[in-house]
């Protein structure tokens, strides 16, 4: 079973190691050169790094480094691989000519993975970690915290809708373009470190996506602290996917150590072999062919930006609104229509009762879900699997409420109201997503 807070461990529930461990961490980064002077504006700091480290292994050495626009030298993440938590952005022509970049990396993949971390979700109002009290991250949370009442925030532009709870909060643009170049083709699968279900409500199917690090919409899939062990399922999915991807998207994640930066850190890996042929940089050897290696975006510097092909310093709404330009995503799946709450929720047929879902089975038989207040329940995976409890109902998003207990103790957790709708359609028969509640 892996640990989260290890970028090492093994797959298997039985504990022997996978053929395809991922290479040791990294070692520890030094800290970052102070930042030098724009020669034709001395009062600009800019980012003095590799190539890698600025643009990436495919950028130019003509484009401009990034300039520094936050300082903040305490750690991102103490006691964790990361950086400092200064933030930097690309010049606006130098953006522009990253995204072509990026647009061509999607185009030309064979499977793209895109590895999200808290920074994707701070524009819809979650709070992250590494960016600290401030910054642009920060500030996003300061002007959410005062729109809870503040006269300030009433009179404040632009205002970033406030959810009541990180449970009510909505996919932001970043979400729906992944969404959206899922269902053209050019994304092929989602690793969240997130919990908040996010990309599920932008309308991305469970069956692509693996909540690594544990979920709120899944009951059966607890949050997972950084000391605990990672779902054996989860791990051994993501060891595929590690071996499968040729580009993976590392997005707004600081990658300081965790297991599961293993996937875009073997992408760079394999990437920078079939670069350079002669060096010994990988170890083991992958079966996997030649990669196109790892795109970083963020705007704190990464411990993996010297690996990377692409590393783009710039807010990822802004990026991914860019991107689906430079991709003909049309306008109208990134306005909200096709959410899952917009479009998603099927049509009682005659002789169907709401909360009642009829589940296909691999073996062609279905099997009656019933999520009605007071139904029983058990869970059959994670954690608690065996636990038997009962349903309390809906939030007011209409997810269902499961209480069950394990052991002496009682929980509480909820299920994602797709998760029964997906499981329904037959979407889940012949993929490696699983239901984890049956009727008890």
């Amino acid at each position: 079973m892996g640990n989260r807070g290890s970028h090492s461990g093994s797959a298997h529930g039985d504990g022997t190691s996978m053929s395809t461990e991922a290479p040791p961490p990294t070692p520890a980064t030094p800290a970052p050169s102070p930042p030098t002077p724009n020669p034709e504006n001395p009062a600009v700091a800019r980012l003095e790094a590799s190539l890698a480290e600025t643009h990436g292994f495919l950028g130019s050495e003509a484009w401009a480094a990034p300039r520094r626009t936050y300082e903040d030298e305490t750690e991102a993440r103490p006691g964790y691989n990361s950086r400092s938590r200064h933030e930097y952005l690309d010049e606006p022509e130098v953006l522009l000519a990253k995204i072509e970049l990026l647009a061509d990396l999607l185009r030309r993949a064979r499977r793209a993975v895109a590895y999200t971390g808290a920074g994707i979700s701070t524009g819809a109002g979650i709070s992250d970690y590494a960016s600290g009290k401030k910054g642009a991250a920060g500030a996003l949370r300061d002007a959410v915290e005062l729109a809870a009442g503040s006269a300030q925030a009433a009179a404040a532009e632009p205002r970033p809708r406030l959810p009541a709870s990180p449970w009510d909060a909505a996919p932001t643009t970043a979400h729906r373009v992944l969404a959206a170049l899922h269902r053209r083709g050019h994304l092929a699968h989602w690793i969240n470190q997130n919990h908040d279900g996010l990309p599920q409500k932008a309308g991305f199917p469970q069956t692509a996506m693996n909540e690594i690090h544990g979920a709120w919409f899944d009951v059966s899939n607890p949050v997972v602290p950084m000391s605990g062990q990672l779902r054996d399922d989860l791990i051994r999915w993501l060891v595929d996917e590690e071996e499968a991807a040729d580009l993976v998207l590392a997005l707004g994640t600081s990658m300081c150590g965790m297991n599961a930066d293993r996937v875009p850190d073997t992408c760079a890996t394999r990437a920078i072999k079939a670069r350079r042929p002669t060096a010994k940089v990988v170890k083991p050897k992958y079966k996997s062919p030649a990669a196109l290696g790892t795109v970083i975006v963020s705007l704190q510097q990464t411990a993996l930006d010297d690996k990377a092909s692409l590393r783009i310093f710039a807010p990822l709404n802004e990026v991914f609104e860019l991107l689906a330009e430079a991709m003909g995503v049309e306008a109208a799946e990134l306005d909200g229509s096709l959410d899952f709450d917009a479009h998603a929720q099927p049509e009682l047929g005659e002789g169907e009762v709401p909360d009642v879902y009829r589940i296909p089975q691999e073996d062609g038989t279905t099997k009656t879900l019933d999520l009605r207040d007071g139904a029983e329940v058990r869970l059959l995976l994670g954690p608690s699997a065996g636990a038997v409890g009962e349903v309390l109902g809906k939030n007011r998003g209409g997810h269902y409420r499961i209480r069950y207990k394990n052991g002496v103790k009682w929980y509480s957790g909820v299920l994602g109201k797709w998760w029964p709708v997906e499981a329904a359609a037959g979407k889940f028969v012949g993929t490696r997503t699983e239901l984890g509640i049956e009727n008890a």
